[in-house]
């Protein structure tokens, strides 16, 4: 029994894997395709990278593709009157359920391992050629009309930026350094227009003011051309510190007990306990996609037909994903605890499926 519900369940499990692994690949090469097509990006670069977020990926698609596989398994054999012949010959359900379960904490496993062990390094590899091909292609790492904080000394904003050229215009910059050192207040430096150029930001049409304490401005200058070397420092401070995808779970339960100790504001920690806990319950949810799954699928094929678990797997993963985003969103604003945000999918999805186990067990 157990070694025909693995063979079953095998090959839609990997047909499952397979279809969200090209959906979230696809998703990645659109955020890439300007790059690749108007800048020129290497594509064994794009490639490699595409390549190196397959872990992160699988993580993700596991609990899906287990889902999708319960599903379709057990409608499968309830459609072929499989279950009923099982049923007659006094094989009782948990002789069905137990090992589909095994094989949800099975695939739970692989998914904690490769998001413990493997994912952080690929992340790490990703992160540095992403900085690499973000200096080699003169990209943009930022927003329009957002204010950003390069340092404590400077800060700008951009009014608009051309998606195909990325000509910057109605450039304000907020900058504390002159050539005689620190100012006491920001200058404040507007450009017309700016282009970056290499490592660079080519600013035209530039007005210079300067500031006393009671805000008048003691001096005016316009410049034609200003020259601002600020694209490393850009990168450096995206790529500065390690973000949770790129840690492993001691790494980031030690940052999170640095916010503390560091007294940084509460929300700093609780994002970071929210992420912590979800490198546990994100791979966990394998076990409890299929745990709601299989006895789903047995009641869903007397309704609907053996096809029913189709719909039936994708209004499930629409379910999950909803409130694994609105947990998440939840725990890192502090409006419940950052372990409650991150396992409240895994919650209402095991009580539901522990519950409609019970109905068959019983």
């Amino acid at each position: 029994m157990e070694l025909y519900l693995f063979k079953e369940m095998i090959r839609p499990f990997f047909l499952g894997v397979a279809g969200g692994t090209v959906m979230m690949l696809g998703n990645q090469l659109f955020i890439y395709a300007d790059l690749l097509v108007k800048k020129g990006a290497p594509p064994l670069t794009i490639l490699h990278i595409l390549i190196l977020n397959l872990p992160a990926i699988l993580v993700v698609t596991f609990p899906i593709a287990g889902l999708f596989a319960t599903l379709l398994t057990l409608g499968k054999m309830g459609a072929d009157s499989e279950i009923i012949a099982l049923r007659a010959a006094g094989i009782p359900y948990r002789k069905v359920f137990i090992p589909v379960l095994c094989i949800g904490l099975l695939v739970s496993g692989l998914a904690l391992f490769t998001n413990e062990v493997i994912v952080p390094e690929t992340n790490q590899k990703v992160k540095t050629l992403n900085k690499n091909l973000i200096l080699a292609q003169d990209a943009i790492l930022f927003n329009p009309e957002e204010i950003v904080r390069v340092d404590d000394d400077l800060w700008f904003h951009v009014g608009s930026i051309d998606p195909e050229t990325g000509l910057m215009r109605d450039l304000i910059i907020l900058d504390r350094k002159a050539e005689t050192g620190h100012l006491r207040y920001p200058q404040v430096i507007s450009a017309q227009t700016a282009q970056q150029v290499g490592q660079s930001w080519q600013l035209r049409d530039v007005v210079v003011r300067r500031y006393d304490q009671q805000g008048r401005t003691y001096y005016e200058g316009q410049v034609g051309e200003m020259e601002l070397n600020i694209v490393n420092k850009l990168v450096g401070l995206i790529y500065a510190e390690k973000v949770p995808q790129e840690q492993r779970a001691g790494e980031l339960w030690e940052q999170c007990q640095r916010h503390r100790q560091e007294q940084r504001p509460s929300a700093d920690v609780a994002r970071c306990l929210t992420e912590y806990h979800l490198k546990f319950a994100i791979p966990l949810a394998s076990f409890f996609a299929v745990l709601v799954a299989a006895p789903l699928g047995l009641q869903t094929v007397r309704q609907t037909g053996r096809y029913g678990g189709v719909a039936l797997a994708i209004v499930l993963v629409f379910i999950y994903y909803v409130l694994m985003s609105l947990g998440r969103a939840m725990g890192r604003v502090e409006h419940i605890d950052p372990w409650l945000a991150a396992w409240l999918p895994n919650m209402i999805f095991g009580g539901v499926g522990f519950s409609l186990l019970w109905r068959f067990l019983r």
